[in-house]
């Protein structure tokens, strides 16, 4: 009796020990026999011992960089051992001796980094499991899910300069991946959205400050007033020996003075205004306004058509969207060349209930028909009752029935998206 009380009161020591030490439980247990645990390791709090920052939103996009902003972390060690993981190269898949994961599918990123964020480039992403500020449900099916951390992804790429692309993360908190950069020239570090294609060692450049520089376009060619780069490029495009950038305007009679940006600089990743990007152009993270960000086509795998363009300023330009929209968007706004990463995402399977509880956040759905008269327009009845119109929770009519005011503004579409079973052509 007295030794197996010994051995769960060492049982729980080790336990509250595990809490605040690193140290494995056979290492904990040697220490508390030899009675010199306190000198070999003394107890300390987890923060004072790893020095990582609290969860606090960024004040920027970009950082400075330093020797360990980013150095390489070790990704996590997987639950399942790989001899029961299956791979295709694009997809994992599990054996069926493991029931919990014998009908999930997963997306191989084995080549993608999955460890911590860069320090100061991250957020802890708020949950509110839909309630709002007097803790009222406002938004059913939601609650739970696991703690992520949201890395901030600069949409905007104002800073010029070429960055290079240090390695791509998976951010669990979207869909798409990310690719972390580093400008040559001061050494920020900033993350984008990660193209399709982009790879380590790429090099990608944004354009979006030095076209600001030339509202008015010259003889409608996208070339600076008075730009030593810009004198430079149009050199090189049109195979002229370097000379020294001056501060006047490359002359008249210089081949390839005209769309500069258009001829060389159309490769995934870059980032520049419509009013430079050609026709037929893929494009991602394009804004909706001047002067602000990306605000559409963010999403895994997403992407648009530059279908026409227009070189003043003051105009707009029509972009094709994947829904088959078409739409009006000033040419000043800002976009990114190529589509989104990661277009697998929706072929993913959780392969059950319990993992979109708790990777996903997502509470149970009662159906209508389940319900009672007083809960749902479609509840009540003996037995299963059909013939009512599709109604929601709060006695509007759904499927097919149009919701948007008809004086809400829409200029700016062309061509609605396409609803229904129809078929892009």
């Amino acid at each position: 009796m007295a030794a197996g009380r010994h051995a769960r009161i060492l049982g729980i020591f080790t336990k509250l020990v595990l809490t605040v030490d690193r140290s494995s439980p056979r290492q904990v247990i040697d220490r508390i026999t030899q009675n010199s645990y306190s000198t070999v390791a003394p107890i300390t709090k987890r923060a004072d011992r790893t020095n990582k920052p609290d969860f606090e939103p960024p004040k920027a996009t970009t950082i400075r960089a330093t020797p360990s902003s980013y150095a390489h972390f070790r990704p996590a060690v997987p639950r399942v051992h790989e001899k029961f993981k299956q791979r295709d190269g694009r997809f994992i898949t599990y054996a069926d001796s493991i029931p919990s994961l014998s009908n999930r599918r997963d997306l191989d990123l084995s080549h993608v980094y999955q460890g911590p964020p860069v320090p100061g480039l991250f957020m802890k992403k708020p949950k509110c499991s839909g309630r709002n500020s007097e803790g009222k449900i406002t938004v059913r099916h939601r609650g739970g899910g696991q703690d992520t951390v949201l890395r901030t992804v600069d949409y905007e790429r104002k800073t010029p300069g070429e960055c290079k692309v240090l390695r791509i993360e998976f951010d669990p908190a979207r869909s798409a991946l990310v690719a972390l950069l580093m400008n040559l020239q001061t050494k920020d570090l900033s993350y984008i959205l990660a193209p399709e294609g982009i790879k380590s060692g790429d090099v990608v450049e944004s354009f979006v400050s030095e076209i600001k520089q030339f509202p008015n376009t010259v003889d409608k060619g996208l070339v600076p007033v008075s730009t030593p780069r810009a004198d430079a490029l149009a050199l090189k495009i049109a195979h002229v020996p370097s000379k020294e950038p001056s501060n006047s305007p490359p002359d008249e009679s210089t081949p390839g003075k005209k769309s500069w940006i258009r001829t060389t600089n159309i490769k995934p990743g870059n980032a520049m205004l419509l009013m430079a990007i050609p026709n037929g152009t893929t494009i991602h993270n394009i804004g909706l306004k001047p002067g602000r960000g990306g605000q559409i086509c963010r999403a895994a795998g997403t992407f648009a058509t530059m279908i026409q363009n227009t070189e003043v300023p003051s105009e707009m330009a029509q972009i094709k969207l994947s829904s088959g929209e078409v739409r009006l968007v000033p040419a000043t706004c800002v976009a990114t060349i190529g589509r989104t990463s990661n277009g697998d995402w929706q072929n993913r399977r959780l392969g059950k209930a319990g993992s979109g509880r708790t990777i996903r956040g997502r509470r149970p759905a009662v159906r209508g028909v389940a319900m009672g008269p007083y809960a749902h327009p479609h509840g009540g009845g003996r037995g299963r009752t059909k013939g009512k119109h599709p109604k929601s929770i709060w006695g509007y009519s759904t499927k097919g029935y149009r919701t948007r005011k008809g004086n809400k503004p829409k200029w700016w579409i062309i061509h609605p998206k396409i609803r229904g079973p129809h078929v892009l052509n």
